[in-house]
């Protein structure tokens, strides 16, 4: 998780709720990117992000991939569909067992495939 206490708070960085918020991503920020502690980043990208935002991280969910997201929509478990529906994204990515992107365009899904060497999205 990343420690929302650390100096990162700086430069235009803000929390919200238990979300961090950055500031508007520029070659500089994306530079200075802030990995978490424990390796497992999951980050969406508004704009501007509604400001009751709640999200669930999917990156938890070991072992599952975008593909199986119905699996984990039991009482207790987590519905991504709902939640990308409710929070309007226009982006997110993520790491935990598997690397995932999502997005409203199938171009954003694709130019990141392509840079990270992978096939396209259709």
């Amino acid at each position: 998780m990343l420690d929302v206490a650390a100096p990162v708070l700086g430069g235009g960085w803000s929390k919200a709720a238990d979300h961090v918020v950055s500031p508007v991503i520029t070659d500089m920020t994306a530079s200075r990117w802030p990995p978490s502690s424990c390796g497992w980043d999951e980050w969406y990208f508004f704009q501007p992000p509604a400001p009751d935002l709640q999200l669930r991280p999917f990156c938890n969910w070991q072992g599952v991939s975008l593909a199986e997201w119905k699996q984990l929509c039991f009482r207790g478990g987590f519905n991504l569909s709902e939640q990308l529906e409710r929070a309007r994204p226009e982006a997110g990515v993520g790491e935990g067992d598997k690397v995932f992107i999502l997005a409203r365009d199938a171009a954003t899904v694709d130019a990141f495939t392509a840079l990270a060497g992978g096939s396209k999205s259709r």
